[in-house]
């Protein structure tokens, strides 16, 4: 006959394990969902928000293209403030324009499109010749220093003086 005093038994020792991690889980997704439902939902803000000027996702140790051959984003976006113009006769009016154009490898800007507009086109134009005038860039760069192609998208905004 067979020694058993060495022998070891567990019953349900790893069912018991597995029954309680769902037990565990389950407490804590109802945790979740009440605390979501005490919160409520979110009331929609009628205040206006913040957009973001802009974003940029480069690869590790790749360059974004610079301004007038030397400057960063924010500075043409400053450009872009101080340059752009109301179109003639739409003064009192407040719009928004979005565009999207591409920093070439060579520096220039190009493939200029407007994205949206408002009703009065006389916006988007304007948009577009103040981007035709823009100054060369100096071109984005991939990290091993190969002159690449860039896509941006703008929104312009056009507001009445307070």
């Amino acid at each position: 006959m067979k020694n058993m005093e060495n022998d070891v038994y567990v019953i349900g020792g790893k069912k018991r394990a597995h029954w309680l991690r769902y037990v565990i889980i389950a407490l804590c997704i109802a945790a979740g969902i009440a605390l979501w439902l005490a919160q409520g939902r979110p009331k929609r803000s009628t205040q206006p928000t913040q957009e973001l000027n802009a974003i940029e996702v480069l690869p590790e140790n790749a360059m974004s293209p610079k301004f007038d051959g030397q400057y960063d984003f924010s500075e043409f976006l400053k450009w872009v403030s101080v340059n752009i113009k109301y179109p003639k006769g739409l003064e009192s009016i407040e719009a928004k324009v979005v565009v999207a154009f591409v920093i070439t490898q060579e520096g220039d800007m190009a493939d200029i499109e407007i994205v949206s507009q408002p009703e009065q086109k006389a916006f988007g134009q304007q948009v577009v010749s103040l981007l035709k005038t823009c100054p060369k860039w100096a071109p984005a760069r991939l990290a091993d220093g190969t002159a690449t192609n860039m896509r941006y998208t703008l929104p312009v905004k056009f507001k009445t003086p307070q």
